[in-house]
């Protein structure tokens, strides 16, 4: 259901391009997302005819059927493989078509309106948000083991501490107590980079 909702989210928040056409499919007006989205130039899209727009496109059937769907009255909207040129890879698109006025159409006045999403961002959109979701699990995580690790080497460090007051200068164990006091130095600089690193993630 998260998921469900978090893709809705997305979905909502693309920008729509926008189609017109005219009562015989012919394209009257194309929006800049809409250009953005299908790559097209002016030149391209002025005065023909929407099937021609995305002959060769896997849906081509299932646009046209939204189209009769649509003139009929109702608001149809699909998810539909579609591409505006042979050099140019199929889009999945959300598809929503709607009839601008019940009266009969002027010649060269728009008579339905194509709303168009590329939804193939919203894989991407959900991919950079796993990404995201996953750094920050393991900047919890991160903090949480650095925290564990913290306080027994401040323990040992101290304990180490105490010992070597114990021990005469010259005693020979001096040198394993250095030697450890050193290893327990370095854990504690790969602590204070896992607490610096958990901090950025957290925060970001």
């Amino acid at each position: 259901l998260d998921k469900h909702i978090r893709d809705s989210q997305i979905l909502a928040s693309l920008p729509a391009g926008i189609l017109t056409l005219d009562e015989e499919d012919r394209i009257i007006s194309v929006n800049e997302h809409a250009q953005q989205i299908l790559h097209l130039e002016r030149t391209r899209w002025k005065n023909i005819y929407i099937w021609e727009l995305f002959a060769g496109s896997k849906d081509l059937r299932a646009l046209m059927n939204l189209i009769k769907a649509a003139r009929k009255g109702g608001q149809p909207s699909e998810f539909l493989e579609l591409k505006s040129s042979d050099i140019e890879p199929h889009k999945r698109l959300e598809v929503t078509i709607s009839k601008i006025s019940s009266r009969p159409s002027e010649p060269d006045k728009p008579d339905l309106v194509l709303s168009i999403k590329d939804v193939s961002q919203v894989q991407h959109v959900r991919d950079y948000i796993r990404r995201a979701d996953k750094l920050t699990v393991l900047g919890s995580l991160s903090a949480g083991v650095a925290h564990e690790l913290r306080n027994p080497l401040a323990s040992l460090q101290g304990m180490l501490e105490l010992l070597a007051e114990e021990l005469p200068e010259d005693e020979v164990c001096r040198e394993y107590i250095n030697k450890m006091s050193s290893i327990i130095d370095r854990m504690n600089r790969l602590v204070e980079e896992l607490m610096d690193f958990s901090r950025d993630e957290l925060t970001e």
